[in-house]
């Protein structure tokens, strides 16, 4: 994790003469490089020759190893194994036709790569119809089987050059005039030497020939049947116009001229058409000394012009023809110092994105992806990898604050090798670990180190502050300076403000007890308005301008954290934008504030957003308006389109940002607008004019269809059987400035809907493809984002099975038809007959009916009669019972405030209230009879009867006697010791209240009383057996409980039979449960009896809703 430390912000930079004696070393600013060598898949480490092909693959033809290819994510090599002449490659041509050709050691050869699903097009028009390799050799026509180079030019003639001269093979693979493969050029033609070294087109298709003996310009024209194909055009030398014979290489620039390396330096050849006498233009520029020297020498001119020269010795040099001067100036190198392994370099050439691939001498290829990220390291001469802060001064130089390495000072204005100066404790640093330096209005250097606190440097004296000086903590966390030019200092307990009194500086400590959100100060910033804003690790602290010079400053009046907005307390960066916007970098993301925009004054972001982490080091913005974040994983852009939305993208070490993790607040923008940022793996510089969006679309290819997820030979038609349904795709897509970041997405049409998600997996598999036409359709993105704007597409066909062919499924619904057809007509004659035999079987069936009818007709009256009197005893004994028992109006004669809800399942019912009075005892119960209907009313008459005779002609009245009694009584009458089947009983809650005393006394058969006193209840439970029954025999004592209850008279009580709490119902149709009840009584135990049993009527009605009445239903309420 990245240490904490100063932020920088500089206002006025000054000149200042530090010290006498400064530590020189050797330092230049190092290019980013992909470097690709044997451990990554290459054949051999010397690369003699690269080629990009018309599919994306580069080709690396190498000293022994062979060819390799590599097309973004592996590398193939192919050798004398597979068919190549010899191992050691010169040059690679791609021809028209997308035939490859190698000039080896031992002949030429042609390679015909595999055809690709997606191309279309026939790849197998090679000279002799193989798909391999073939190999050309003098007895084949070459004039030698080494060469230099090889050359298509405009009319697809294919050029050789050697040692012996230049061979020519025709477009159409065959002189006309002769027959023969190949035509050759030599000195006996008119060639200026038998070394031909490179070739290159003019516009007016004159081939330009580069030999040790000057440049030979001819003309081939295969339709010449005379002589020779070759017209001698000019010959170029040192007579008429060279400065130098030995010619190393041509290329043609933009506007057609020809540009000649030699020794001397470089020609610009043109012809003159505006005049005989002088037929062509040559313009010279002189070289420079690695031209004299005996080097390899390569030129490359690339899209955007740049002109290169590679060299043995001398690394790739970027030139610049200057017309002023007639010299070739070096405007920069690659070579060692710069990044490059070594300064051997044997060719170098420009991918279609604009990479340059660079063949490094026993060290592979070197991959430029542009100048974005430069770096500065220990490697260079930096004085520690870890750098803490920068700036630059008003000589354009830059200070480089290091972690035990001093100050580092880079002039990019002297000599390469000593632009860096290290100051350190040798020169009079207090000390090495730099944390910060900040350049105040009056030009004195504050310079914070890891534990002596600040030092000033006013140009010839250092004056420290520590804690012996007053200083909150020696480690120091943040400079600022206020508009009062009062010194702010952020440390680790607390913030100092130094105020300067003549010469001297008085401190002024603040802590939490003044406000400040916490003691620890990470970042320090002044805003535009003159307000200071304090990062802590609890919060920001807001400081107005008008408050700056009050020593007694009330931190509390203004502060932000996570309860008011912020996305966390722990700020880690502050940074002010060009709309006045402040963003504040945390350890959970950055927060923008803006309270005139935003609802809270916050928008806040995260990696969820975007970002590369949520640890937010450093914060900074550029030229164009986008803001930077520096991370613990690289750096991230917020890039503000047209209509305000943010597109963020992030730098890693794949897009040349090699430092990775940045460090708390180590970060400047230089006056060209270059942004520096300070890592654990030294320095890092931002070119934007470098920073250039890869608007190139991938080339990407369907490759291969496995059926089964094996290779299998396609059909050349397309059409696949109904069993060939489970298909792979193979696909690959080049894109080589960052192939890690290729995405693809695919779909099968006829069998997708929509596109898959984006991925970078390069194979999609279908399975059980039914029949149909399809075309499999794939695109891919480069590392920016950039998509094919077509889809690659390969269209095939799934043929059906033969039971899903068209003649199939004429022949099989024909077959139907007729099968339907004789099965209708056979139908309906067996229904003919039947109808007939129906008719005599209904005649008959008519006459049994008729007579049966008159029976039933009968049998019906009778029935009805006996359903009447039936109804009508039922009825009677309904008016029996009701006469017998008690009404609601007589127990509240008693109790006003008292209730009975009696609601009976059938006509008569088995559930009855019982009430009698005898002197002042008042005897009350609810009795449920087994069953209901007509037996549970025979049953409640023989109770109703042996209740009376047992409270008024027996005397009895504890209420557990009277159940006692009552429970034999039940036995006598059923004779249930006689008859051990019989089960007939009943439950009861019986109670005896004698209101005077204040006296209830309550016994039970399975039924509970329910007893409410001051807005609590209290249940009584009944004893858990029956009154009668064979299950408790006369032989077996049994006894009923008397449970005593002193009672006041606000008191309540409440029994009920089980057909309340029995009853199916409610959303689950379940029972209504006794627990339901009570709870119902005891929420409603409030309202008066009348109340409460209309709630209770409704309440039942509604649980019980569409079902049918399972019981008798009998509830007595009694207010005491």
């Amino acid at each position: 994790m990245s240490l904490v430390i100063l932020r920088l912000l500089v206002k006025h930079i000054i000149c200042l003469l530090l010290f006498v004696s400064l530590s020189l070393c050797v330092f230049s600013q190092r290019y980013q490089f992909e470097l690709f060598g044997v451990e990554d898949g290459l054949a051999q480490s010397q690369v003699f020759c690269i080629k990009q092909d018309s599919r994306g693959n580069i080709w690396f033809g190498t000293f022994g190893g062979g060819i390799t290819r590599y097309n973004g994510s592996e590398f193939l090599t192919l050798t004398s194994k597979e068919g190549l002449s010899s191992n050691t490659v010169y040059d690679i041509l791609e021809d028209s036709n997308g035939n490859l050709w190698f000039l080896t050691n031992d002949g030429l050869c042609r390679y015909i790569p595999p055809a690709i699903l997606s191309s279309g097009e026939n790849l197998n028009n090679s000279l002799d119809g193989s798909n391999h390799f073939t190999t050309f050799k003098i007895e084949n026509g070459l004039l030698d089987n080494t060469g230099y180079f090889l050359f298509q030019d405009t009319k697809q003639n294919i050029w050789v050059g050697s040692r012996k001269g230049i061979t020519v093979l025709p477009k159409n693979n065959r002189l006309k005039n002769t027959g023969d493969l190949f035509s050759s050029f030599t000195v006996k033609d008119g060639l200026t030497d038998s070394i031909v070294m490179c070739i290159a087109e003019d516009q007016n298709d004159i081939i330009a020939l580069g030999t040790y003996g000057g440049v030979t310009m001819v003309r081939f024209n295969i339709e010449n049947v005379k002589n020779s194909p070759f017209e001698l055009v000019d010959t170029i030398t040192d007579n008429n116009g060279l400065i130098e014979n030995h010619i190393r290489d041509i290329v043609k620039d933009k506007e057609g001229n020809l540009l000649l390396l030699s020794k001397k330096g470089i020609s610009k050849f043109s012809f003159n058409e505006s005049s005989n006498s002088e037929p062509y233009i040559l313009k010279h520029y002189e070289g420079l000394d690695l031209f004299q020297e005996d080097r390899y020498l390569r030129l490359l001119l690339d899209s955007k012009d740049n002109l290169w020269l590679s060299t043995m010795g001398g690394g790739v040099n970027n030139l610049i023809l200057n017309d002023e001067t007639n010299k070739v100036d070096i405007s920069y190198r690659f070579y060692t110092k710069t990044g490059l392994p070594n300064d051997d370099v044997w060719y170098m050439t420009e991918d279609f994105e604009g990479n340059l691939w660079i063949s490094v001498n026993g060290a592979g290829v070197a991959q430029y992806r542009g100048g974005r990220f430069q770096s500065i390291s220990m490697a260079d001469g930096l004085g520690n990898n870890t750098v803490f802060t920068i700036f630059e001064d008003d000589k354009g130089r830059y200070w480089f604050g290091t972690y035990g390495g001093g100050i580092s000072i880079y002039d990019p204005t002297k000599e390469i090798d000593d632009r860096l100066t290290t100051i350190n404790t040798k020169n009079g640093l207090p000390e090495d670990y730099i944390y910060h330096i900040h350049v105040d209005s009056e030009g004195n250097y504050w310079i914070s180190t890891r534990g002596t606190g600040v030092s000033i440097y006013n140009g010839s004296t250092f004056k420290t502050f520590g804690t012996n000086e007053g200083l909150s903590s020696n480690f120091i966390l943040g400079i600022e300076e206020d508009s009062h030019g009062n010194i702010w200092v952020g440390t680790q307990r607390g913030l100092s403000k130094f105020v300067k009194e003549g010469n001297r500086y008085k401190v002024y400590n603040y802590d939490k007890k003044n406000g400040l959100c916490a003691n620890v100060v990470y970042a320090l910033l002044l805003d535009s308005k003159d307000n200071l804003w304090v990062g802590t690790t609890e919060g920001v602290n807001v400081i107005s301008s008008d408050q700056l010079e009050d020593h007694e400053t009330d931190f509390a009046a203004k502060h932000f954290h996570i309860d008011n907005g912020l996305i966390n307390n722990e700020i880690l960066s502050l940074y002010e934008d060009s709309k006045e916007n402040i963003w504040i970098g945390t350890q959970g993301g950055v927060s923008l504030y803006n309270p005139d925009k935003y609802e809270t004054g916050f928008q806040s972001f995260s990696s969820e957003y975007g970002l590369s982490s949520d640890l937010i080091y450093l914060i900074i913005g550029d030229n164009d308006g986008n803001i930077w974040f520096g991370t613990n994983k690289g750096i991230d852009k917020f890039e503000f389109d047209k209509r305000g939305n943010i597109v963020v993208t992030n730098y890693g070490k794949l897009e040349g940002f090699t430092g990775i993790e940045t460090n708390h607040n180590a970060v400047y923008k230089d006056r060209n607008g270059a942004l520096w940022f300070g890592t654990i793996e030294g320095v890092v510089k931002y070119n934007p004019e470098e920073d250039i969006k890869n608007t190139k679309e991938p080339l990407t290819h369907i490759t291969d269809l496995r059926i089964s997820f094996k290779k299998k030979e396609l059909p050349s038609n397309k059409e696949f059987s109904y069993y060939e349904n489970h298909m792979t795709f193979d696909f690959i897509s080049m894109s080589l400035t960052i192939p890690e970041k290729v995405k693809y997405q695919w779909k099968l049409e006829g069998f997708d809907d929509t596109w898959s998600p984006v991925t970078d997996q390069t194979s999609a598999t279908y399975s059980n493809v039914s029949p149909g036409k399809y075309t499999f359709n794939v695109i891919a993105c480069n590392n920016d984002g950039v998509w094919n704007t077509k889809p690659i597409t390969y269209s095939f066909k799934v043929l059906p099975p033969f039971w899903q062919t068209w003649w199939f499924y004429t022949i099989s619904i024909s077959t139907v038809i007729i099968g339907i057809y004789l099965f209708i007509r056979i139908r309906l004659k067996n229904l003919e007959r039947a109808k007939i035999l129906l008719e005599q079987k209904v005649e008959e069936r008519t006459r049994e009916l008729s007579q049966a009818n008159e029976e039933i007709q009968n049998q019906k009256e009778i029935v009805d009669q006996k359903n009447k009197d039936i109804t009508a005893s039922i009825n009677y004994a309904q008016r029996i019972q009701d006469a017998i028992l008690p009404k609601p109006q007589h127990i509240e004669s008693f109790f006003p405030e008292s209730f009975i809800y009696y609601k009976v399942k059938d006509v008569v019912s088995g559930d009855f209230p019982w009430l009698m009075k005898k002197g002042d005892d008042l005897f009350i119960s609810v009795i449920d009879c087994t069953g209901h209907g007509v037996p549970g009313a025979m049953l409640s008459m023989i109770g109703h009867f042996l209740l009376k005779e047992i409270v008024y002609s027996r005397g009895i009245s504890d209420p557990g006697e009277i159940l006692m009694n009552l429970h034999d009584g039940v036995n006598d009458t059923l004779r249930q010791d006689e008859n051990l089947e019989s089960r007939d009983g009943m439950d009861a809650a019986f109670c005896r209240i004698n209101y005077k005393k204040g006296e209830l006394d309550y016994a039970g058969a399975h039924r509970a009383l329910y007893y409410i006193k001051n807005g609590g209840m209290e249940k009584f439970e009944g004893n858990k057996f029956p009154i009668g029954g064979t299950q408790y025999s006369s032989r077996r004592k049994i006894n009923f409980k008397t449970h005593k209850i002193k009672f006041d008279k606000s008191d309540s009580i409440y029994f009920f039979s089980d057909g309340l709490p029995d009853q199916i119902g409610g959303p689950k149709n379940k029972k209504f449960l006794s627990s339901r009840v009570q709870d119902f009584i005891l929420e409603n135990s409030k309202l008066s009896m009348k109340d409460f049993n209309k709630k209770i009527d409704n309440e039942f009605t509604q649980w019980q809703g569409k079902n049918k009445q399972i019981d008798d239903v009998l509830m007595i309420g009694i207010k005491l």
